[in-house]
C-alpha cells in the first residue's frame, strides 16, 4: 500500500493508503491502518514466545513490561527509527 493525502473542500487534509495495484481501488484511512499496525506490534511485543522467534539470540531481550514506554521509543530512535507518538484511543 502507498501513503497518499488529499485536501477536502474546506481545506481539511486527509491521509490514507491506497493499493499498489491501480485496478484494485482499495483505499483505507491512514488512522485505521496505523492503529491496527501499532496494536499488532504491541501484541507481539507482549508475547515472549514471539519475541524469542523474532529477535536474534545474540541480543539481550528484556520483557517489554519492564521498560517504560518512553525508554522503548528512545531505544528505537537510537537504532535510527523514526518514532511518531500519538495518543491511544480509550
Amino acid at each position: 500500500m502507498l501513503g497518499r493525502s488529499g485536501t477536502g473542500r474546506l481545506g481539511t487534509r486527509y491521509y490514507y493508503y491506497v493499493c499498489r495495484n491501480g485496478e484494485c481501488g482499495l483505499r483505507v484511512a491512514a488512522d485505521e491502518i496505523e492503529d491496527a499496525v501499532a496494536q499488532r506490534i504491541q501484541d507481539i511485543a507482549a508475547d515472549d514466545r514471539a519475541l524469542r522467534r523474532l529477535v536474534p539470540r545474540r541480543l539481550k531481550v528484556e520483557p517489554l513490561r519492564a521498560v517504560p514506554p518512553l525508554a522503548a521509543f528512545e531505544g528505537l530512535q537510537e537504532l535510527g527509527y523514526l518514532v511518531v507518538a500519538k495518543p491511544l484511543r480509550g
